[in-house]
């Protein structure tokens, strides 16, 4: 989990948040918008944001780690939970600033005396009113503290009573978990879902009458169309035949009317197994529905 989470936060370096009219940055960004509960804080400092959107994309992360927009709540979350240390953990965010409010990432690497970081909302000076994701090199000295994540594979931290662990980096996956990936497994579950899925059917009064396999329903469909297509075909033609022969009547007129009238009852036929299409012989049509 701690990789998958820290992978997928790397992936982000290089976004930035937007600008207004007159070029400034303006802490709009889509780390707000894309985390449930957080859409509010579009337009605010999202350094702590930008965490959470990494633990709500992350399967089991969010349990573990502060759902807030706010520094200071998080810290008083590590507190309240006994998962607080002043020394550096694998995985774990890092706070600056009294109290730890000013700003804060993740810890992706650590030594003897620096810490390497994945940071939203900060800069290549590492400030904590920056404008994007930024990888960085902060000196242990300047971090006011740290939040110790409860990750299932256990705990990697450089303090005494957690290890005492004197150096180490995140593993990154080979593949990185990309935000929107979309793996061969993930292709396979949803044919596996569509092809169990069962959907209700109703007659006409709204009765429920049973379900049926949505793989049926779609085989279903898309045969009826096809014999819809073959039926109208040779209907057209034999009414062309007739109509040509018949003086003062507008033949095209009436098949365009005839062919925008089929256009409506296919989309109908979604909801209706039976299509009704009327065409008089003016070229005038009437709603396309369901019989």
């Amino acid at each position: 989990m701690r990789d998958e989470f820290v992978a997928l936060l790397l992936s982000q370096v290089g976004q930035h948040e937007g600008r207004d009219p007159d070029g400034t940055w303006n802490n709009e960004q889509r780390y707000s918008k894309e985390t449930p509960g957080l859409e509010w804080s579009d337009g605010q400092p999202w350094c702590a944001t930008f965490q959470c959107w990494g633990a709500h994309r992350t399967p089991g992360m969010e349990p573990l780690w502060p759902m807030t927009a706010s520094c200071l709540t998080a810290v008083a979350w590590w507190r309240q939970r006994g998962r607080w240390s002043n020394y550096p953990v694998l995985g774990g965010p890092f706070y600056l600033g009294p109290g730890g409010g000013t700003h804060t990432g993740v810890v992706v690497a650590y030594d003897a005396t620096t810490i390497t970081t994945v940071e939203g909302n900060s800069n290549s000076g590492g400030s904590p009113e920056g404008d994007g994701v930024y990888r960085r090199t902060r000196a242990r000295s300047s971090i006011y503290g740290y939040g110790v994540p409860a990750y299932p594979e256990g705990t990697i931290s450089a303090d005494p009573k957690l290890g005492g662990t004197p150096t180490a980096h995140v593993n990154t996956p080979n593949t990185a978990l990309q935000e929107d990936e979309v793996t061969p497994a993930d292709l396979q579950a949803i044919g596996s879902a569509v092809a169990n899925a069962a959907i209700p059917r109703y007659d006409q009064s709204g009765k429920h009458i049973g379900d049926a396999p949505m793989y049926l329903l779609i085989a279903g469909f898309d045969l009826g169309f096809q014999r819809l297509d073959r039926t109208l075909a040779a209907q057209g033609a034999i009414l062309k035949t007739l109509l040509d022969q018949a003086p003062g009547v507008d033949t095209q007129a009436i098949l365009d009317a005839m062919d925008k009238a089929v256009g409506g009852a296919v989309r109908d036929a979604l909801a209706s197994d039976v299509v009704h299409v009327q065409v008089d012989v003016n070229g005038n049509t009437t709603a396309p529905k369901g019989a």
